[in-house]
C-alpha cells in the first residue's frame, strides 16, 4: 500500500532536491530523512500499542521492529543509507513518470533508463543486505530487506519492452537525467 508519504517524496520532494543547487541537495535530503524518523518511531509505537488487540499481535509486532529500524537509521543518516532513501525516492519517480507517460501521447520517456536503474538499486540493496548480514548490523538486515521487497514490488519495470504497444514504443526517448542519487 502507497503510503502519504510516499507519494510527497515522488511526487513532490522529488521536484524540489532537482531544482535546488546540486551542492544544497546532501544536506536538505539529510535533514528531512532526520524528520522522517520521527514518523517512522511515531508508527513504531503505534503498532507495539495496537498489537496486542488485534488477531496476529506478532505480525504487528514486526511492522513495528521495521519502523523502530527506519527510525534509527534515518535518524542520523549514514551516506549508504543517503544514498538509499535517493534511490527509493528517485525509483518511486520513475514509476510516476512511467504511469503519467502511458497516459499522456506528448511524453517522452526513457524506458531503457528505468528499467536499468530497477536492477542497478536491487544489486545495490542486495549488496547492502550481504553487507549487514556480515557485520551482524539488525536494522540494517530489516531496512534492506524492505528496500528489495518495495522494488520487488515495482518487478513489472523489469518487463517494459514486452509490456508496451506500438504507440508506447514509439514514444521512448534516449535521452538519459542524471538520477537523485548521482547528485548527492
Amino acid at each position: 500500500m502507497e503510503s502519504n508519504v510516499r507519494s510527497f517524496e515522488y511526487a513532490g520532494l522529488y521536484y524540489s532536491l532537482r531544482e535546488m543547487p546540486e551542492k544544497d541537495i546532501k544536506n536538505f535530503l539529510h535533514r528531512y530523512l532526520t524528520i522522517k524518523s520521527k514518523y517512522h518511531k511515531n508508527m513504531s509505537d503505534y503498532y507495539t500499542k495496537i498489537s496486542n488487540s488485534l488477531q496476529h499481535p506478532s505480525e504487528v509486532l514486526s511492522i513495528a521492529r521495521s519502523e523502530q529500524s527506519h527510525s534509527k537509521l534515518l535518524k542520523n543518516p549514514s551516506t549508504d543509507i543517503l544514498k538509499t532513501e535517493a534511490i527509493k525516492i528517485q525509483m518511486a519517480n520513475f514509476v510516476f513518470v512511467f504511469g503519467e507517460w502511458c497516459k499522456n501521447p506528448q511524453l517522452k520517456f526513457n524506458t531503457e533508463q528505468i528499467i536499468e536503474y530497477y536492477k542497478k538499486g536491487l544489486k545495490y540493496f542486495e549488496t547492502e543486505l550481504n553487507n549487514a548480514i556480515k557485520k551482524r548490523n539488525i536494522d540494517k538486515q530489516i531496512y534492506y530487506q524492505n528496500c528489495i521487497n518495495l522494488f520487488k514490488g515495482w518487478k513489472r519495470i523489469s518487463n517494459l519492452a514486452n509490456i508496451m504497444n506500438k504507440e508506447q514504443i514509439r514514444r521512448t526517448t534516449n535521452d538519459k537525467i542524471k538520477t537523485l542519487d548521482d547528485l548527492l
